[in-house]
């Protein structure tokens, strides 16, 4: 897609309450990956986290979760939308050790050096400027903490030569797989912005949109997952 059609420190995707939903599904279908990644990383009991761009949901239970009672976590969000939903959220479950803030990823206004943790999750990926969101988090957390990130890789995860054991192996999206017209959605969100730009017109967004929905409930077609990259480090 042409980043020309997002705007300057606006996430690529949008703040709509179908972006909504479907991050809340992604919070849910990645858990098992993001607390893999708090694994590693051995978040400790009574530590200080900042998940940035956390959405209505992100990470924030599986942070609470490992921080415990006399830890601390804060959500750092854009839109008001998000921020609501993830308050909601929170109160849902009675979770009380975190705060979502509403705020600008690379300028969070948060106390420098403060956290032990920070972290993001596929937040680089639709940003302008990703390495400004990265420096907001390295001065977010003390000496000895920890920035860690999870993020995608768009380019198709390939084997060539081909060979029939690469296809059983890999993580392939089934016909009844959430994530399976993950692509469809983003397009989807971004449909006004498209249309407006004149890269197609509404007839033919229309018309492909349908095309591609019929395709993909062929039980034969075969959708791919991206590359999931997992990343963190310590501030000297």
């Amino acid at each position: 897609m042409n980043p020309a059609i997002a705007d300057d420190n606006q996430y690529f995707l949008g703040h709509s309450s179908a972006e909504q939903r479907r991050l809340q599904r992604q919070a849910e279908e990645l858990a098992e990956e993001s607390a893999h990644l708090f694994d590693q990383i051995g978040a400790a009991e009574g530590s200080r986290a900042i998940e940035i761009g956390c959405g209505p949901q992100g990470c924030l239970e599986l942070l609470s979760s490992r921080v415990g009672p006399t830890g601390s976590v804060v959500g750092v969000e854009l839109s008001d939308h998000a921020v609501q939903l993830a308050r909601d959220f929170l109160s849902e479950r009675r979770i009380n050790n975190v705060e979502v803030r509403q705020g600008h990823a690379a300028d969070t206004g948060l106390p420098r050096e403060w956290f032990d943790l920070a972290t993001a999750h596929l937040v680089l990926v639709n940003i302008p400027e990703p390495e400004k969101i990265v420096s907001e988090m390295v001065a977010l957390v003390k000496p000895g903490g920890v920035v860690a990130l999870h993020e995608a890789d768009w380019i198709a995860h390939v084997c060539d030569p081909p060979i029939p054991a690469w296809d059983r192996l890999r993580h392939i999206y089934g016909p009844d797989h959430s994530r399976r017209p993950i692509f469809l959605q983003f397009v989807n969100n971004l449909r006004d912005r498209i249309v407006a730009q004149g890269l197609i017109s509404e007839a033919e967004f229309a018309e492909s949109i349908a095309s591609l929905e019929c395709h993909l409930g062929e039980p034969d077609t075969l959708v791919v997952s991206h590359l999931f990259i997992q990343a963190w480090g310590r501030k000297p």
